[in-house]
């Protein structure tokens, strides 16, 4: 899941500590591109849906109902 981290890469500068955050929101603006980013990201994940929706419901180890 590339997309994510890169991502949050784009917004704080690293893939693992996610440290811009401070009391009342972000240390800076984001950066320029964010928002393509972001975009490109829940694209991605709406077509993941289905597939998340199958391993989740019709899965019986993971749903017994």
């Amino acid at each position: 899941m590339n997309l994510l981290l890169d991502l949050f890469e784009c917004l704080t500068g690293g893939r693992v500590y996610l440290i811009n955050k401070i009391m009342g929101g972000f240390r800076n603006d984001g950066p320029e591109g964010l928002f393509a980013k972001l975009s490109e990201f829940l694209d991605y994940l709406e077509l993941q849906i289905p597939e998340y929706d199958k391993t989740l419901f019709e899965n019986p180890i993971i749903y017994k109902g």
